[in-house]
């Protein structure tokens, strides 16, 4: 993906990516430096898994719309089983 880099050094990560790297106005992000790349990670503020009465709880908001992750697994089940397309 290619970026222009504003008079005041600023990139915009366009909203698809921020969405499915939840990424939050306000959010931070670590930024290492590789050679001539940069890495740029999503920061959790929280551990992603903690200890709650025992049992381990994931905490880490997801990287994408969990009800239309389902809804597209099922529909393409269904396509699969009535359409005869691999799933």
């Amino acid at each position: 993906m290619r970026l222009r880099v504003d008079k005041f050094g600023r990139m915009i990560i366009p909203k698809p990516l921020r969405r499915r790297m939840g990424i939050e106005p306000g959010a931070d992000v670590d930024v290492q430096e590789e050679g001539l790349a940069l890495r740029v990670t999503a920061v959790q503020e929280e551990p992603a898994v903690i200890r709650k009465n025992g049992l381990l709880m994931c905490t880490a908001k997801p990287l994408v719309d969990l009800d239309d992750a389902i809804r597209q697994d099922r529909e393409k089940r269904a396509r699969h089983v009535w359409g005869g397309s691999e799933p």
